[in-house]
């Protein structure tokens, strides 16, 4: 019987302390909390990612772990969590799968090759701002599009002198930005007018139907880098004057003439 208290007290003792290094463990994890917190109308894969990163030291806490995401939510989130049960989410495996699920909507989908191609460059925004805005948005394509693919698909969004003075710097996207926060210098010092000097900026429809073609053949080019935009001849081109059109003369058509067979009745039988 002693026997039994005593390996009773020494686990009792075991238990005590381990309860000691685990709250002294997670005694500052509020300190750690500083949680970008979730509303349910950004894409949950960013937040999940930010979420893990800022709890890693506590992973092998797992109950932790699923009771503090509550703390990483607001609004709609937070009220969508306490939904739940908990034979809900028994793992944190089965977290995640569910904050998918529920928020899959908000996911940011990647940008195509003809959204890439079709951004603008803003009025009065800067060369290297808008380098950086266009690559952060080429970063999301799938598959990964490669640096001559994407130098080929940037250069066909500038427009005016953006995109003569730029053409010979098409070389890599380092020498373009470079080029272009030069270009953007020399705008600003007065040395070469600004593409909203002399009204570049609306451009007329033929120039407009230029651009969607030139961003066209930058797509095929990016896609198959052996391809060579067609060349364009000017073409003379006369219309034939109209031939009058002919018409037939409607004739009338008569039966040929057929002769009527006399009739002349029978005469009476006599007996």
């Amino acid at each position: 019987m002693r026997t039994e208290l005593q390996s009773i007290r020494e686990e009792r003792d075991r238990l005590r302390c381990e309860l000691v290094d685990t709250r002294a463990e997670l005694a500052d994890y509020r300190e750690l909390q500083n949680f970008k917190r979730y509303d349910g109308t950004k894409d949950p894969r960013h937040h999940l990612r930010h979420y893990q990163s800022k709890m890693l030291q506590y992973w092998d806490y797992e109950e932790f772990i699923i009771q503090t995401f509550q703390d990483s939510l607001m609004g709609p989130a937070l009220d969508w969590f306490m939904t739940l049960k908990a034979e809900d989410v028994p793992t944190w495996a089965d977290l995640p799968h569910k904050f998918l699920d529920q928020y899959h909507f908000s996911a940011e989908t990647p940008p195509t090759l003809l959204e890439l191609s079709t951004m603008e460059m803003k009025d009065n925004q800067a060369f290297e701002a808008y380098a950086t805005e266009w690559r952060g948005e080429a970063a999301k394509h799938i598959p990964l599009i490669s640096e001559i693919q994407q130098v080929q698909l940037f250069h066909s969004t500038l427009k005016g002198i953006y995109y003569s003075h730029l053409l010979s710097h098409a070389s890599s996207f380092f020498k373009l930005i470079e080029a272009g926060k030069k270009l953007d210098m020399d705008i600003k010092l007065g040395r070469i007018e600004g593409p909203t000097s002399k009204g570049e900026g609306e451009a007329p429809k033929k120039q407009a139907t230029g651009t969607f073609r030139r961003a066209k053949d930058a797509i095929v080019s990016a896609v198959n880098p052996g391809h060579q935009p067609p060349q364009q001849f000017p073409v003379n081109y006369t219309p034939a004057p109209s031939a009058p059109q002919t018409y037939a003369r409607l004739v009338s058509y008569a039966p040929p003439y057929q002769p009527q067979q006399a009739y002349y009745p029978t005469p009476p039988l006599i007996i």
